[in-house]
């Protein structure tokens, strides 16, 4: 498949799309990692998927670009900084890859794929399909996995042939600390628990949506969590205050690992569609994922028993409490 005659195939994987989208790569790297296992496996994506994918243990080596265009390289443990996009082309020219898979398919990505040098293969369209050897262009209707399975046909492998498997880096340290956390706020085994998600990918809940969600779901539910980014902080104070029912605040503080390790808790989570969503479909854990403009046929919930919830105006706050609160109703009692 890959041939390098000076040692080891050198195979880089780039991703520069969010969270979500990297977490679906997973699966291909899986089975690379299985056909080619000699080989020296390379990612880049940018720091906001760091979490997700830096520990991933069928990578060799992980390269973090950030939005300040600083570069970080993961490698055994240290971490060594490289200013600028300059510096990424710098470093992966320097490196001879044999094979580039480019998920992301952007001018930037095309770029860095043709200095790694190599076999080049994208997913993309547009102008920025000359950067390839081969090309797939982007089907809209077509779930994003599949979609990144079908680069692997072009190596002559047949994904059919190899289970589907994502890699989530929970540890044992994100699962003990949600288990003090659980400890701390006396919320026992038995207790039924559901988490509102403020905000993620897709977008972000109103307040007044939140509001009345939280007020019915603690009538139903022994605990309701809200959960969301530092950016919320604000408006969770504001939504604490104008419910009436009692509800833990978690927005802000836990890490997207943490987060991960909470879902398995769950008896339900509700969130715009984003990386909780896809989360929640590994750990196994009930969600319902709301969407406004976004194709849940493309980016929704992967293989699971999950219902979407898709706003017929394309605008997530259009979403009615009561479409929610009857879907929760109907496969949840």
């Amino acid at each position: 498949m890959i041939h390098n005659t000076e040692g080891k195939p050198r195979i880089l994987l780039i991703n520069l799309g969010s969270a979500s989208e990297v977490l679906l790569t997973t699966p291909v790297v899986r089975t690379l990692r299985q056909v080619a296992d000699d080989s020296r496996f390379v990612f880049v994506a940018e720091s906001k998927a760091q979490e997700i994918i830096v520990t991933n243990s069928d990578l060799d080596e992980v390269l973090i670009k950030d939005q300040e265009e600083v570069l970080e390289v993961h490698k055994q443990g240290k971490t060594t900084i490289v200013n600028s996009f300059r510096g990424l082309l710098k470093e992966l020219k320097a490196r001879k890859f044999d094979l580039v898979l480019d998920f992301t398919g952007s001018l930037a990505t095309g770029l860095a794929a043709v200095v790694a040098g190599g076999k080049r293969i994208g997913l993309t369209s547009g102008l920025t399909g000359l950067c390839y050897n081969k090309k797939l262009a982007v089907a809209s209707d077509l779930f994003l996995v599949e979609q990144y399975l079908e680069l692997l046909a072009e190596l002559g492998i047949e994904p059919a042939n190899y289970q589907i498997e994502f890699k989530v880096p929970i540890t044992d340290k994100e699962e003990e600390y949600i288990g003090r956390l659980l400890e701390r706020y006396r919320i026992g085994e038995k207790e039924s628990l559901v988490a509102i998600n403020l905000s993620d990918q897709e977008g972000q809940l109103t307040t007044l949506q939140a509001v009345q969600l939280g007020d019915w779901l603690a009538e139903r539910y022994d605990r309701v969590l809200l959960l969301g980014a530092k950016e919320q902080r604000y408006q969770v104070t504001k939504i604490v205050n104008k419910m009436k029912g009692q509800v833990l605040n978690l927005v802000g503080n836990l890490t997207t690992l943490e987060l991960g390790a909470l879902l398995q808790e769950l008896d339900l989570l509700l969130t715009p569609n984003g990386i909780l969503s896809h989360l929640a479909v590994v750990q196994e854990s009930a969600v319902i994922s709301l969407f406004g403009s976004g194709n849940p046929a493309r980016v929704g919930p992967y293989r699971g028993d999950n219902l979407v919830i898709k706003s017929s105006s394309d605008d997530l706050e259009e979403i009615e409490v009561e479409t929610i609160v009857n879907f929760i109703q109907m496969n949840f009692f």
